[in-house]
């Protein structure tokens, strides 16, 4: 009998052994999965795209962040049921009042997780950049995790200099040389912004420089090519027409002189005396197309029609009768928004409402020639 009480003592012992390595167990391994932290980073699929050199990453977080949230809210105590109709936005408000608390707390956490790349631009085939997921709390049952990964994909670049871009302009100079502009055209750089020093004061022969902006290179390269030397050419201005060739320009001076002894004609008291020293030519003012800029828009095909201003600078010297005294003016007389054809200045539709009476200001008549010179062209 005593034998048979020791044997059942030996097998109760076993189990209860037995019995304690599965509690152990058991326990173990609850206390491991409340404190296991899960890896999410292959939910979270880089994408490269764009030309090698100027490349960009990106990815979509949508399947990362659903994930942190259900592994969030099984800690929390969020059933799946719930966790899923959440997600997809799918839940009254009625079915949110008893787990509202465990949902927003959840909501919180899963916010607080963030994910970065180390670079996202100006990428090149074969760099290095890392993923890393970023975890700021304990309660947050997601590891944080740091790849690295190798850039590739991105498409080939096509080298492009300031010869290849010369070569497909097509430029044209239009007006009256020592007021000409620049019009340029092309079908594979259609949106280009050029530089274009004293553009509107132009003249035959001058030699013009013409500069590709940043902008420009900038956008080029964004869209696969890469600029290499010297952003400027330079060209020879040819085809404006000479103001001598206006075959009528002694008549408009004539016109402007008579125009001048109209308004200065002598009487009793005052004898005028009037000097034309120089005649001009110069872009209408009031002309869209005369408001010139450095800046010029490729395929900017705007209205060619283009005015002049031709008028005469003339001494006026007003004599007192009363006390013989003189007085020295100049004055501008001519006529505004003149168009040419055929080498012929149009005047046949113009009164004195056209005309131009401006006094012309400077303390020696260097100074006024000067003046006129920076806006005008001399005829004669």
């Amino acid at each position: 009998m005593q034998k048979y009480l020791d044997k059942l003592k030996e097998v109760n012992r076993k189990w209860i052994i037995s019995a304690i390595a599965v509690l152990v167990i058991i326990f173990g391994f609850l206390f491991w999965n409340s404190h296991r932290k899960y890896d999410v980073s292959d939910q979270i699929n880089v994408s490269f795209s764009g030309y090698n050199g100027r490349g960009t990453a990106h990815f979509d977080g949508t399947a990362s962040h659903k994930k942190i949230f259900e592994l969030v809210g099984k800690r929390e105590g969020l059933k799946q049921e719930d966790i899923d109709r959440i997600i997809a936005n799918d839940m009254e408000y009625d079915d949110m009042i008893d787990i509202y608390a465990k949902a927003a707390k959840t909501e919180d956490l899963t916010n607080m997780v963030s994910v970065d790349l180390s670079k996202d631009d100006n990428l090149s085939n074969g760099d290095k950049i890392k993923l890393k997921v970023v975890v700021p709390s304990k309660e947050i049952p997601i590891k944080e995790v740091t790849k690295t990964l190798t850039v590739k994909g991105l498409k080939k670049v096509k080298t492009v200099d300031v010869k290849d871009i010369k070569s497909n302009l097509k430029i044209k100079f239009e007006g009256v040389s020592g007021l000409g502009k620049i019009r340029v055209n092309s079908n594979k750089y259609k949106d280009m912004v050029l530089n274009v020093k004293k553009n509107g004061k132009l003249k035959n022969n001058d030699k013009v420089k013409i500069v590709i902006s940043k902008q420009d290179i900038e956008d080029m390269e964004s869209n696969g090519k890469k600029f290499e030397g010297s952003r400027s050419f330079e060209t020879t201005v040819s085809g404006l027409q000479d103001v001598n060739e206006i075959s009528n320009i002694e008549d408009v001076i004539n016109l402007n002189t008579a125009l001048a002894n109209d308004e200065n004609e002598s009487g009793d008291a005052t004898t005028y005396k009037v000097e034309l020293v120089h005649s001009y030519i110069e872009n209408n003012a009031d002309d869209d197309y005369s408001k010139t800029s450095s800046q010029v828009s490729v395929n900017d095909n705007s209205d060619m029609s283009n005015t002049y201003n031709v008028f005469g600078m003339y001494k006026v010297t007003t004599i007192s009768t009363y006390n013989n005294k003189a007085e020295v003016q100049y004055v501008q007389y001519g006529y505004e928004g003149l168009e040419i054809e055929d080498h012929i200045l149009n005047i046949d539709d113009k009164n004195t409402d056209d005309s131009i009476q401006d006094k012309v200001t400077g303390k020696t008549l260097e100074i006024v020639q000067h003046n006129l010179g920076s806006r005008a062209v001399m005829i004669k």
